[in-house]
């Protein structure tokens, strides 16, 4: 790239501009990720609790 413009760096911008996009996309998807996968313990939980049809009740 940067034997077309003539600048130097060109090609190192590029590379650490690339590579910050990289790292917030990736964040950002481990964290949708995260937040979804913490909905559904909560949810394992709260059906869980909510079932106690199991329990013999003691006398």
């Amino acid at each position: 790239m940067s034997g077309f413009t003539g600048i130097k760096d060109l090609d190192v911008i590029f590379g650490i501009t690339g590579l910050a996009v990289a790292i917030i996309f990736s964040l950002l998807k481990i964290k949708k990720l995260d937040s979804s996968a913490e909905m559904e313990i909560t949810r394992i939980i709260s059906e869980s609790s909510g079932n106690d049809n199991n329990v013999i009740p003691c006398s």
